[in-house]
């Protein structure tokens, strides 16, 4: 159980007593920004510290380059073998987004879950694993959902943390952007 604010704080409206987000601008006063050289990353935790049977991953992130394809936000890599990862959320060239959860007993994948991350805009992104089911939501609003049982299987040796902005074992997919409240529970 993991919650990376990365020094943000949300924003609250007390006149609605809602929260709110400005897509113009970041909805935090602050967020890690991943640089125009593409080789920024946040290496978190050891793999061994996550969930295994259940987990839900949370984040706020804002896209800025769109002329590259695979922009990892989120990646872990998996223990099995010919298997890149066990989770990763990862947004394409034309604004769609990735996600990927790999258990034991095989994986749910879905690499086009249209949801318009290329606006350079502020997006909340949500995965959740029950040990049945996985389900993605964007903005609030439930994106995709596939049956999946099993135990996570994450990498303990060759690449034993997850990592926010890269991933480990794809030299080239490095996120540009801001990224913020990391949450993994």
């Amino acid at each position: 159980k993991a919650w990376y604010k990365l020094d943000a704080s949300e924003v609250y409206n007390s006149t609605t007593t809602e929260w709110e987000v400005n897509e113009a601008t970041s909805p935090w006063t602050s967020s890690l920004s991943f640089g125009s050289n593409g080789t920024s990353h946040v290496a978190l935790g050891l793999n061994s510290a996550l969930p295994t049977a259940a987990i839900t991953l949370s984040l706020w992130a804002r896209s800025v380059d769109n002329s590259q394809d695979y922009k990892v936000i989120f990646e872990s890599e998996s223990s099995i073998s010919g298997q890149d990862a066990s989770i990763f959320v990862l947004i394409r060239n034309n604004g769609d987004a990735a996600i990927k959860i790999m258990t034991d007993t095989g994986f749910a994948q879905n690499f086009n879950v249209p949801v318009g991350f290329n606006d350079n805009k502020w997006h909340h992104i949500s995965v959740t694993y029950d040990g049945n089911n996985i389900a993605y939501y964007s903005d609030g609003v439930s994106a995709s959902t596939a049956s999946l049982s099993g135990t996570i299987s994450y990498n303990t040796t060759t690449y034993p943390r997850a990592f926010i902005g890269t991933s480990p074992a794809l030299s080239s997919s490095y996120f540009k952007g801001e990224v913020s409240n990391v949450q993994i529970f």
